[in-house]
């Protein structure tokens, strides 16, 4: 159910989403298209969703469609990828206010995040660890995947990680994936979020720029 704002979050680390957050669309299916196998991941998602196959069986199964893709050009495709606008203003005034921030993704992969974490300045990034040899993906997954009762237990431990409580922390998202995260934040802002998601949030914004969401932060 929906979440009443409180009357006053003293937030001090800031969980994001990346697909429909600071990237608008979903950055995987985009590189498997450029890859060649955008059609297969398509049809694994809509299995995902009809509930054909788990979740976690779902990343499983997509992992095995990045074998043989080297991590340098995972690295390099998300180095060029143009993030939502305001995405880097916002970090460099969050980092100014002394906010830590993480970023916890479904989609994706440790590796392919760590040039978004360095260009943001981002302290904590947690998505699929995907397995690797000799600079080249083995299409395994080495851990846990990244689902979202996942995700829920990231924000926890990082909250834990920090000394500080689950109500000093703002969960950022905007579809179903995030609820779990949504359920333990203190403060929820949902970014141009699905129906569903919407439902548990505390602050609902339909925006173009990422620096919309600072008037709900500092």
């Amino acid at each position: 159910m929906r979440r009443e704002p409180p009357e006053k979050v003293e937030v001090k680390v800031v969980v994001f989403d990346f697909d429909g957050v600071l990237y608008e669309g979903d950055h995987s299916v985009r590189f498997a298209d450029e890859l060649g196998f955008g059609d297969a991941a398509r049809k694994l998602y809509s299995a995902m969703v009809r509930g054909e196959i788990s979740f976690e069986e779902g990343l499983r199964r997509g992992a095995e469609l990045w074998r043989g893709v080297s991590v340098e050009a995972v690295k390099k495709a998300m180095g060029r990828l143009e993030l939502r606008a305001g995405v880097e203003e916002t970090f460099i005034t969050l980092r100014s206010l002394g906010y830590r921030t993480a970023l916890v993704s479904c989609g994706g992969s440790n590796i392919g995040f760590l040039p978004v974490k360095k260009r943001l300045g981002i302290n904590y990034v947690y998505s699929n660890p995907m397995e690797s040899r000799k600079g080249v993906l083995t299409g395994r997954i080495a851990g846990s995947p990244m689902t979202p009762k996942r995700k829920a237990e990231v924000l926890a431990m990082i909250a834990e990680r920090e000394g500080v409580t689950l109500a000093e922390c703002a969960a950022v998202g905007n579809d179903a994936l995030d609820i779990p995260m949504f359920k333990l934040a203190g403060l929820t802002i949902g970014v141009n979020p699905s129906p569903e998601a919407q439902k548990y949030v505390m602050f609902s914004i339909n925006l173009s720029n990422m620096k919309d969401i600072l008037k709900y932060l500092t």
